[in-house]
């Protein structure tokens, strides 16, 4: 009888257990974005790379050389959807953006693949820096316009 109840009191303590488990994964990711974001706002991109990690297997993201004539004003991860077993999350990561020499405020939106490293015991970005706050290939910075008479 002694063993049945301790096996009883057990069970939910184990099933506590899951769920601390679970609760520290999801701040762990919560932070992570935060932290990501945060890089993006202040232009810090070499903070925000070292949040970016292909899967094992996977292709390297496209490399970035950050526009300079941009600035992130907000980071919003939207409609995240975690996998059951909390080690992969689909994100819409959704950035405004001031282009400086227009002082135009636009908005862009991009799929994101989070995944977390076990070994590591933090989450990474699949996919590069987003591809908004890179410069394309042959771009050249753009002239301020002139102003008016």
């Amino acid at each position: 009888m002694k063993n049945r109840m301790l096996g009883l009191l057990l069970v939910p303590l184990g099933l506590a257990g899951c769920a601390v488990h679970e609760t520290a994964r999801t701040m762990d990711f919560d932070l992570t974005l935060r932290n990501y974001g945060s890089a993006l706002r202040w232009a810090y991109f070499d903070t925000a790379a070292s949040a970016i990690r292909p899967r094992a297997g996977d292709p390297p993201p496209q490399p970035c050389v950050p526009r300079t004539d941009v600035r992130v004003s907000s980071f919003q991860p939207r409609d995240v959807q975690f996998s059951p077993n909390l080690d992969e999350a689909q994100v819409r990561a959704v950035l405004a953006y001031v282009e400086l020499d227009t002082g135009v405020v636009r908005e862009a939106s991009e799929p994101q693949t989070w995944w977390y490293d076990e070994k590591a015991k933090r989450w990474y970005v699949a996919q590069g820096i987003p591809r908004v706050l890179c410069k394309a290939e042959g771009d050249t910075p753009r002239k301020p316009a002139a102003p008016r008479p």
